[in-house]
Order: structure tokens, then C-alpha cells, then sequence
């Protein structure tokens, strides 16, 4: 105990025997090129009152030091334990205590607040006030010396020594009130951080995987006699055609998209009159067909069906979704009445040649 507590009482006495030794001398010990018998009372009394509370605050703060290391002896708290910046930030170290995260959660924590951490993250401030009182320690000796300064120093000039310790007293009320506040938001903005990876940590774990939707295998011809045409990819989307025989004697093939998990039918022209010439799959859920209406004298109309997001494409118009009849049908109209005008442009041309 001795061992441990020794620097920080040795240290608390000498600094209150140098003070006690200021007082009764009126003199106090500076380096350099003043004397003892120079930085006096008498001669340079700002100095000698500004060197005096700094010896009396460090003796009072060796010996709050002495007292807490006192404290953590009795209590039995390892040394390790007394400096908590060597082993983990303190917000951490706060969540562990309050039981909020658990042990085995600790390095992935870490690993996430290593980028931004900083070296005071790792000394306890959240439970302890010890720079508050310091301040307040500290003000109140600043006080009572800018009062005794100006009874007892008028030749100094009542501006200079209230500027002189105004300006002192905002040093220790931003080192001692203001740093400290500083810092423990910073903490809980990280405690704040941390709950929320935590969270989300957790409820991805425990959130069941997703089940995949079961693909039914089509039949080549279903129940109401359509024909299966082609499947995609992944098995999951098919195309089947309804064969219809026109006045011509002429066969259309009406066909039909269908999403065999939900058995949703995609898309499905009302007009029998409508044929499907060719369909080829891009990808797993873009196919891109080629229709044509009865009579068929005119050309192909490309069309594009996306079926992961709904969008079609009928000869470049847009349908979104295409799954939306109305506007499927608007469209297929639309893009049949351009190809018969073109059709019709390109005769005349072609007879006068």
C-alpha cells in the first residue's frame, strides 16, 4: 500500500510545505534569473500570489490523488482496474457494467470504434467529478486572490488585475467544466452507437433466414389446353400460348406470363387476335418477345417484360406495371397503329418504284 500511495502523498507535502513556507517567508522560489528574496510580496506581489495557488492547487490535487488510491487499496481493486485506459474505452467498459452488451461482444465492438477513437476515450469521466471540483477549488482560491489583490495592490491598477484573473478564471472553467462536459457527451454518443450496432447485431441473428419461394415445375400443356412455350432460367417464370384458329384458317398463339410461385398470371392479351412469334430470355426475369396481331401483315412489335420490377417496354413505350391490363392494352394499340403507318408509308414508295 505504501508503495502505491507513496508518490502521491510525498508529493501533496511538498507542495504544501513550499506554500506554508511562501506564506511565512513572503517570498517564493523561482527558477531562472529571479532570486527567492526577488518574487516577493513587496516587489512582485502579482507573481508571488499566481506561484502560490499554483503550489496550494497541486497540493490539493496530490492529495485527492492519494486519497482515491487510499479507497481503491481498502476496497481491494486490482491495479489494473485504478488506470481502465490501458484495457478498454470507457463506454464499452460502462455498457459491460450496466450489463447492456455482452463479454463475447467486446472485440467486434472494439473493431468498430478503433477508427475514431482517441486516448481520453479510455479515462473514466462518466462517474467522476473530480475536475468540477477542482474547478470550483480553483475559482474560489482565484477569487479570494483577485480581492485580496485589490485591497492590498491598488498600485497595480483595478483593470489590470481584473483582467488578469478573468482571464485565469475562464482557463480553469473550460479546463475544468467545459473540457469534462465535452467528453462525456463524446461517451455517450458512442454508448449510443454502440446499442444501435448491438441491436441490429442481434436481430440479425436471430431473424430466421429467408424461405425460398418453391418453384412449380410447369406441365407441357395445362389444364385449360395452353402449350408451354418456354421457361426461364430459374424455372420460375413460364410462358405459355393458347392457339386459336382465325376466319383465314391462319393460327394465332395468344400467350400468357405466369409467375409459377404465386401462379399470377403477368401477362395476358385480351385479344385473341394477338400472336407470339418468338420469346428469348435475357436473364432470369427479362424476356423479350416478339408480337403480332391478326392479320399479320405487318411487322414484329419487340416487346421487353421485366418481371423483377414490373416494367415492359412495348416498342418503346414504357408500362409500369405491366401487370396493369389496361395500360397493356393502350400500349399494344398504340404500338400496332405506328407499325400499320409505316407499313402503309413504305407501300406507295415501294409501287412508284
Amino acid at each position: 500500500m505504501a508503495r502505491r500511495t507513496g508518490p502521491a502523498f510525498a508529493g501533496s507535502v511538498l507542495a504544501a510545505v513550499i506554500f506554508a513556507w511562501g506564506v511565512v517567508s513572503g517570498s517564493v522560489p523561482i527558477p531562472a534569473r529571479y532570486t527567492s528574496a526577488d518574487v516577493s510580496l513587496r516587489t512582485h506581489p502579482l507573481w508571488y500570489c499566481l506561484v502560490e495557488v499554483f503550489w496550494l492547487v497541486t497540493a490539493l490535487a496530490a492529495g485527492m490523488h492519494g486519497a482515491r488510491v487510499v479507497r481503491d487499496v481498502r476496497r481491494g481493486v486490482p491495479q489494473l482496474a485504478q488506470r481502465p485506459h490501458r484495457r478498454l474505452p470507457e463506454s464499452i467498459s460502462e455498457m459491460l457494467r450496466e450489463g447492456s452488451v455482452s463479454l463475447e461482444s467486446v472485440p467486434r465492438l472494439l473493431a468498430e470504434l478503433r477508427p475514431s477513437l482517441r486516448q481520453s476515450d479510455y479515462y473514466p469521466m462518466l462517474h467522476h467529478r473530480r475536475f468540477e471540483w477542482v474547478g470550483v477549488l480553483s475559482g474560489l482560491i482565484f477569487v479570494a486572490g483577485m480581492v485580496t489583490a485589490l485591497f492590498l495592490l491598488p498600485q497595480l491598477g483595478r483593470v489590470f488585475i481584473l483582467g488578469v484573473f478573468s482571464l485565469a478564471m475562464l482557463a480553469i472553467v473550460e479546463v475544468t467544466f467545459a473540457l469534462p462536459a465535452r467528453m462525456r457527451r463524446r461517451r455517450r454518443e458512442q454508448m449510443e452507437r454502440i446499442f444501435a450496432t448491438e441491436a441490429l447485431h442481434v436481430e440479425t441473428q436471430e431473424a430466421p433466414p429467408p424461405r425460398p419461394k418453391r418453384v412449380v415445375r410447369p406441365e407441357p400443356i395445362d389444364s385449360e389446353g395452353c402449350e408451354l412455350r418456354c421457361t426461364s432460367p430459374n424455372g420460375r417464370y413460364v410462358i405459355y400460348v393458347h392457339a386459336h384458329q382465325m376466319p383465314t384458317s391462319q393460327w394465332a398463339f395468344t400467350p400468357q406470363l405466369i409467375d409459377s410461385t404465386t401462379r399470377q398470371v403477368l401477362f395476358h392479351p385480351r385479344e385473341h387476335a394477338w400472336s407470339l412469334d418468338s420469346a428469348v430470355w435475357q436473364t432470369a426475369s427479362l424476356v423479350s418477345m416478339a408480337l403480332r396481331r391478326y392479320p399479320g401483315g405487318h411487322a414484329a412489335i419487340g416487346a421487353t417484360f421485366d418481371c423483377a420490377s414490373g416494367v415492359a417496354h412495348i416498342d418503346g413505350i414504357p408500362v409500369d406495371p405491366f401487370t396493369d391490363t389496361a395500360a397493356m392494352e393502350r400500349a399494344l394499340a398504340e404500338a400496332h397503329e405506328a407499325c400499320g403507318a409505316t407499313a402503309g408509308a413504305a407501300r406507295p414508295g415501294a409501287q412508284g418504284a
